[in-house]
């Protein structure tokens, strides 16, 4: 990939997942604890740079719940906040008799997808004591954003390590030039969840 960023005011170096190598313009990279790219160098500067990714999608047939998932992905990804007991209840009911972890983790993506609605018109309290109950038992609908707050927090209650990711969506394509616009309104939020042999899924 080859990016050309405008003046932004982060030190995030954005590339597909998962990075393997990204040319010298963006100066020294660091890569922290979850994987993100960053660098001191780019903050308030326009940037051009290339990136090569490991695009593959995983084969669920090859994710292993016998390989051992690393302590330190275990420790910072299963913490779970002081949740309304119908949370957990609700994960262990939506994973069913799925014999895995991967298959345990696309039940909840599906509950999801087909029993609540996307929306950017928020009702409810949203600074109420729990959003995420309200989220999941009274408003039914909401932006991404609560939507993989959801997820993650299903996954962790099923020991699924999982973890929210902020970054952009593809954009909007020009044919003429071969390329993704991507602007502030394509921001986005998802979850990855810890299978593997793969890692970040």
């Amino acid at each position: 990939q080859t990016f050309f960023v405008e003046a932004l005011s982060t030190d995030v170096v954005f590339a597909a997942h998962k990075a393997l190598a990204v040319s010298q313009e963006v100066g020294a990279l660091r890569r922290d604890s979850n994987e993100n790219l960053r660098t001191g160098e780019h903050r308030h500067k326009k940037l051009r740079y290339s990136a090569i990714s490991d695009t593959i999608r995983p084969d669920p047939g090859k994710i292993s719940d016998f390989i051992p998932i690393p302590r330190e992905i275990l420790d910072a990804c299963l913490q779970l906040p002081a949740a309304d007991p119908r949370i957990p209840e609700l994960a262990k009911r939506v994973a069913g008799t799925a014999a895995d972890r991967f298959s345990r983790a696309r039940n909840v993506e599906e509950y999801l997808r087909r029993n609540y609605g996307y929306s950017l018109v928020l009702r409810g309290t949203p600074d109420g004591r729990d959003p995420l109950a309200a989220f999941l038992f009274d408003v039914r609908s909401g932006h991404c954003e609560y939507f993989a707050s959801a997820m993650a927090i299903l996954l962790r209650h099923l020991g699924i390590p999982s973890r929210l990711v902020n970054g952009f969506r593809a954009g909007d394509y020009n044919g003429i030039g071969g390329n993704w616009t991507v602007r502030q309104y394509h921001a986005h939020s998802w979850v990855e969840a810890y299978f593997p042999p793969y890692g970040w899924v």
